[in-house]
């Protein structure tokens, strides 16, 4: 009996280790759809307690942000942007690559600019090495976004191709689980048996139709709100 515990504790934590970290990582992750930065580094400044590069955005970004600089400040890594002309508000992405030209993370900025034509301080992580800048909405107007790229339904299809697939494997091992823990000497005739069947082909599509049901939804906030993206936070 003993065996037979161990191997449904099993079968659930490798069903939940599946479903919830493999399958979305390969299937729903929002891959950055920026390969590098086109920004252009015009001034380096070196001082006793910082450095700093100051940077000109590519042409379509310097329409809102006119320049930018990078800096290490007291040992944090901060980014702060000199706007083209005034703004109520600002909504913009910053790719953080690093010294491998990888994506780090994806930061998003939301604030209102103050009046000195500068945004505030946003700090970077350690291992930033540069960043591109992505404007995402200034004041009423929205722009679509270009950081990330949208979950394909051919993707969102072998997700749910194999989440069915999970879902009737581990309902047939838990069945299988059950049947020899509590059936008794009955345990091989009730696994062929007619009704204990259908039962389980039940349960599995219940499972299978819910699994979807949060695909969809998961899906469809992830391409609309961006679920990859982190806040970007100021000093």
């Amino acid at each position: 009996m003993a065996v037979w515990i161990f191997a449904l504790l099993a079968i659930i934590a490798i069903f939940l280790s599946v479903a919830t970290l493999v399958l979305p990582k390969l299937f729903l992750h929002n891959k950055c759809a920026l390969t590098g930065s086109c920004d252009r580094g015009i001034k380096s400044r070196v001082g006793r307690r910082d450095q700093s590069i100051l940077y000109e955005p590519s042409p379509s970004v310097r329409r809102y942000i006119k320049k930018y600089v990078l800096a290490v400040r007291d040992g944090d890594k901060v980014l702060v942007c000199k706007l083209s002309k005034r703004f109520k508000y600002l909504d913009y992405d910053i790719v953080v690559f690093g010294s491998d030209d990888k994506v780090r993370c994806i930061l998003n900025v939301k604030e209102l600019p103050a009046e000195t034509g500068y945004t505030r301080v946003i700090k970077l992580p350690e291992e930033a090495s540069y960043v591109s800048i992505n404007i995402n909405g200034v004041d009423d107007i929205i722009f679509p976004s270009r950081v990330l790229s949208r979950v394909s339904f051919v993707r969102v299809l072998i997700f749910a191709l194999c989440s069915a697939l999970l879902v009737a494997v581990t309902v047939l091992g838990i069945r299988i689980c059950c049947t020899y823990l509590f059936g008794g000497l009955f345990s091989e005739s009730l696994l062929v048996e007619g009704k204990s069947t259908l039962f389980t082909v039940i349960i599995g599509s219940v499972v299978a139709a819910a699994d979807m049901l949060l695909t969809l939804v998961l899906v469809l906030i992830k391409n609309n709100k961006g679920a990859s993206k982190k806040a970007g936070k100021g000093l």
